[in-house]
């Protein structure tokens, strides 16, 4: 359960305000990794007989998750490239398509993007690991 920054790797430098200071938390890349599979769509929110509709207690968990690993990063920019692979553990099913919204979700919560439609580009990928189930996620400005 660690984020990585492309900046603490040396690849890519920090972003900078319109004085040339570095911004605190501010980069145009991350990395994060996630110890658990987000929820799909499908059970991402319920609805009630009355219209109302809540985040389900597995969604309230997964958005916990990111918000405490992500720890304030931001990405720079007004454009996003985000490329998520949901490792699916033992039994564990759902469409690849069906995680991405919970996952741009969690990042709007966790301050790592300002808002989901700064996404742009998005890349989807799917895998088994029936031992480690996780997933990782890469943001990026998109110049």
């Amino acid at each position: 359960m660690q984020l990585r920054t492309m900046q603490e790797v040396g690849i890519y430098p920090p972003c900078s305000t319109e004085g040339g200071r570095q911004k605190e938390g501010c980069v145009s890349e991350v990395f994060i990794l996630i110890p658990l599979e987000p929820p799909t769509v499908n059970h991402y929110v319920k609805h009630t007989r009355t219209g109302r509709h809540y985040k389900t207690k597995e969604a309230e968990a997964w958005l916990a998750a990111v918000c405490a690993i992500a720890r304030g990063e931001h990405v720079a920019g007004k454009s996003h490239e985000v490329s998520y692979t949901v490792y699916q553990g033992y039994g564990s099913r759902g469409d690849v398509d069906n995680y991405a919204k919970c996952i741009i979700d969690a990042l709007v919560t966790a301050k790592v993007l300002k808002t989901d439609a700064s996404v742009v580009d998005l890349h989807a990928y799917k895998r088994r690991d029936r031992l480690n189930p996780r997933t990782e996620i890469r943001i990026r400005e998109v110049a």
